[in-house]
C-alpha cells in the first residue's frame, strides 16, 4: 500500500500534533524533560541555546529557563548573552561561567580556557576588544550595600 503525499503528510501532522498535545500537558513532564529550545548562531561557529527545563517538584519553580553558551558541539558556560562577548576576528570568547562565577578567556583555535579571575568578581557590563594590541578589557560591576554599584574594570593579555 502506498501513501498519497497528502496522506503522508496529514499522518505527520496528526503524530506531531499528538506529541505536541503531551508536551503541553503538565500532568505528563518529568524533571529535566526539555520542553523547548532555541539556537542562535552568534558567529564563528559560537551559539547560544536556550532551553525550558521541568524542574523536580520541590523546586519553587516548576519551569526554568537556562542559557548556554557553545562552541561548535562544546558547551562552555551556562550564561546568558550579556555574560559573553566573541572577538572581531572570533578567536577569543569572554564569559563569566553561571555556575562558578568566574571569568574565563576561551581560546578558539587551541579549545583552550585560561581562568581571569579564581572567583565571581562582578558581572560583565561593558566588553572592549583590542585584538591588534593583544588585549581585552572586561567592565563589571559589583554590587553594593544600599543598591550601589561600583565598576572596575580589567585588562587581560591575550595569548
Amino acid at each position: 500500500m502506498t501513501l498519497t503525499p497528502k496522506v503522508a503528510f496529514l499522518a505527520f501532522a496528526i503524530s506531531f500534533g499528538l506529541c505536541h498535545a503531551q508536551d503541553m500537558d503538565p500532568s505528563k513532564w518529568k524533571p529535566g524533560q526539555v520542553l523547548s529550545e532555541t539556537s542562535e548562531d552568534m558567529g564563528f561557529g559560537f551559539r547560544l541555546v536556550e532551553r525550558e527545563v521541568v524542574n523536580p517538584a520541590s523546586h519553587w519553580e516548576g519551569i526554568g529557563h537556562f542559557a548556554f553558551f557553545y562552541f561548535r558541539e562544546q558547551q562552555l558556560c551556562q550564561c546568558s548573552r550579556t555574560e559573553v562577548s566573541i572577538s572581531p576576528s572570533g578567536k577569543y570568547a569572554l564569559l563569566k561561567d553561571g555556575r562558578s562565577g568566574k571569568l574565563l578567556l576561551f581560546n578558539a583555535p587551541l579549545n583552550r580556557f585560561t581562568e581571569v579571575t579564581k572567583k565571581y568578581v562582578g558581572s560583565p557590563e561593558k566588553f572592549e576588544w583590542r585584538e591588534q594590541d593583544g588585549k581585552a578589557t572586561i567592565t563589571l560591576f559589583q554590587e553594593r550595600k544600599r543598591g550601589n554599584k561600583k565598576a572596575s574594570p580589567i585588562t587581560i593579555a591575550l595569548p
